[in-house]
């Protein structure tokens, strides 16, 4: 894991603890894209150990390394918060929409296959019958390969003696 996303995080993790507020302001400071303004000493922080403090802020430099930095912490960060079993909420929600999606799909596919079903054995198609017809086709297809593989090694074995 990134040590300076393991830095900046143990710190602010103890500024975090002085108050709920800080840990407000520690939300808002990541939604709003780590603006340094948003927090008193966070946004310092951040520059400081990913190495922005130096290089003055409106250098195409500080932006692209500042972009760097931030896409790095927010990789670390989200392996962090997954290491503590957090999901994202997007990601969460995203989850949720496709479990409604697949247990709706799920429960008409069990009602195509009652019905399905139904209409076989009023049919006199019982699903049983049917079953053992296809495994009695493929017993025989499993006998004749055997045999034709069998045929087919002695056919070999008879042309390497000659």
């Amino acid at each position: 894991m990134d040590a300076h996303f393991l830095e900046l995080f143990g710190k602010m993790l103890i500024q975090a603890a002085k108050s709920q507020r800080q840990m407000d302001q520690l939300s808002n400071w990541l939604r709003q894209g780590f603006d340094a303004a948003n927090i008193q000493g966070l946004g310092d922080y951040f520059q400081q150990i990913y190495g922005l403090a130096d290089i003055p802020e409106d250098s195409a430099q500080y932006t692209q390394l500042f972009q760097n930095a931030q896409a790095d912490f927010l990789t670390a960060y989200g392996e962090f918060a997954g290491l503590l079993g957090l999901v994202p909420e997007k990601k969460y929600a995203a989850l949720l929409k496709d479990f409604e999606s697949l247990k709706k799909k799920y429960k008409a596919q069990e009602k195509t296959i009652a019905k399905l079903t139904a209409k076989l054995d009023k049919e006199d198609y019982p699903v049983g019958d049917l079953t053992n017809q296809l495994t009695d086709i493929i017993e025989k297809q499993k006998g004749e390969f055997a045999k034709t593989v069998k045929s087919l090694s002695t056919l070999f074995d008879s042309s390497k003696k000659k």
